[in-house]
């Protein structure tokens, strides 16, 4: 994926990319082999020293590619990990009184995937997830979007999520 870039259209950088945000992508054992991915100006770029020029659909696998390599060294049997609009949020077991006031639903959790290492492939699908989640209705904030909101349990006027 990396090397599918264009070399028509490349350019040097010296050290790390100028554009406030990018991708680092380590492909060596010992941070020996980085490379960078970043957008600039409706293009995409990829590469060490040379970057060279990627298609968005290649751009979009690396992005996926790297998260879901981090969610499999990060996660730990109590935080599961939920894929929504083609984003994996990740549990934090919150405890919150009530939802905030502009949440609104966005869909049921469809079903969960039961083995350690397996990512969610595909929307309203959850990972390392206790089976109670499953078929819960999902909400989110419109001022929030980064997070998702389960209930599981209504108890004098408590929301568990």
């Amino acid at each position: 994926m990396i090397l599918s870039g264009s070399p028509e259209i490349s350019f040097k950088i010296n050290g790390v990319p100028d554009t406030s945000q990018y991708l680092i992508i380590d492909i060596g054992s010992f941070g020996d082999k980085i490379y960078y991915a970043f957008e600039n100006g409706g293009s995409y770029y990829v590469g060490h020293d040379n970057m060279y020029e990627i298609s968005r659909e290649t751009f979009d696998e690396l992005i996926q590619y790297v998260y879901k390599n981090e969610i499999k060294d990060e996660v730990t049997a109590e935080s599961g990990v939920i894929m929504i609009n083609d984003i994996l949020y990740r549990q934090n077991g919150e405890r919150i009184n009530e939802l905030p006031s502009d949440a609104y639903e966005i869909g049921l959790l469809e079903n969960i995937l039961h083995n350690r290492n397996e990512i969610p492939e595909r929307n309203f699908q959850g990972a390392m997830l206790d089976e109670k989640y499953a078929g819960k209705l999902l909400y989110q904030s419109k001022d929030q979007d980064d997070k998702l909101y389960i209930i599981l349990i209504i108890h004098h006027n408590s929301i568990i999520i």
